[in-house]
C-alpha cells in the first residue's frame, strides 16, 4: 500500500464515520419527534429547569404553565401577551 492509499483510506474512513454520526443524529431526532418530546433535554421548564415534553402545556414536575391557548384554539408560549395567530389578548 502506498502513501496515497493510506491518505485516501483515512479520508474514506473519516467520511464514513461522519456520515454514520449524521444518520445516528437524524435517527435520534426522529425518535424524539415520534415520542412527542425531546429526550435530549433541550426543552426545560423555565421555573424548575426539569426536562419537559415538546408540546407540554404544563410542567409535569412543578405545574408551571408552558403554553397558552386562545379562544380560537391557537397555541402560544406562556408569557405571550397576544396570540401570534389571531392577535387575541391573553389575560
Amino acid at each position: 500500500m502506498g502513501f496515497l492509499d493510506n491518505i485516501t483510506g483515512g479520508i474514506k474512513r473519516e467520511i464514513e464515520y461522519n456520515a454514520g454520526r449524521g444518520v445516528t443524529d437524524a435517527f435520534r431526532k426522529g425518535v424524539d419527534k415520534l415520542k412527542g418530546g425531546n429526550t435530549a433535554g433541550k426543552n426545560k421548564c423555565p421555573k424548575c429547569g426539569k426536562p419537559v415534553l415538546e408540546n407540554a402545556k404544563v410542567c409535569g414536575q412543578c405545574g408551571t404553565k408552558l403554553m397558552l391557548t386562545c379562544t380560537q384554539g391557537h397555541i402560544n408560549p406562556y408569557g405571550t401577551k397576544f396570540c401570534t395567530e389571531c392577535g387575541e389578548a391573553f389575560k
